[in-house]
């Protein structure tokens, strides 16, 4: 298994089929990398892939995803509040609606002029992306 950031999104297609619509990209990873890898989400610049070569008989190996076996680790403020026995903060279990509206915004604005045919795919793809990262600011 390998972990790497998205450097660049080379080149996309889409592949529908009973299952849906699935988005093979062929990406530059910031460690060397080139893979080409089947997604349901347009992938985009800066998000972190775990993944694993399948076949490296091409310019882009094939890749498949392939998901982290980590224990979550627990913040201070968690294991504080969950000692004293008054359950967890409400900012570790309660979606920030008010930040999730601000990351569909920021995401419909970096993708108004997108032609891939996939806009609300996009849109919901990037916005929890937006979500994820303010987030971790918040918390940590």
């Amino acid at each position: 298994m390998k972990t790497s950031k998205i450097k660049q999104v080379v080149n996309k297609r889409d592949f529908t089929n009973s299952h849906g619509t699935t988005i093979y990209h062929q990406l530059l990873m910031e460690n060397g990398d080139k893979i080409e890898i089947g997604k349901k989400k347009l992938q985009v610049v800066g998000w972190e892939l775990d993944y694993e070569i399948t076949d490296d008989g091409f310019e882009y190996q094939k890749a498949k995803s392939v998901q982290k076996q980590d224990v979550p680790q627990t913040s201070s403020a968690e294991v504080k509040s969950t000692q004293s026995g008054g359950g967890l903060n409400p900012q570790f279990r309660q979606p920030d609606v008010l930040t999730m509206i601000e990351c569909i915004g920021h995401a419909c604005v970096v993708l108004q002029q997108s032609s891939t045919g996939h806009f609300a795919l996009d849109i919901i793809a990037m916005a929890e992306q937006f979500y994820i990262t303010a987030n971790s600011k918040k918390v940590s």
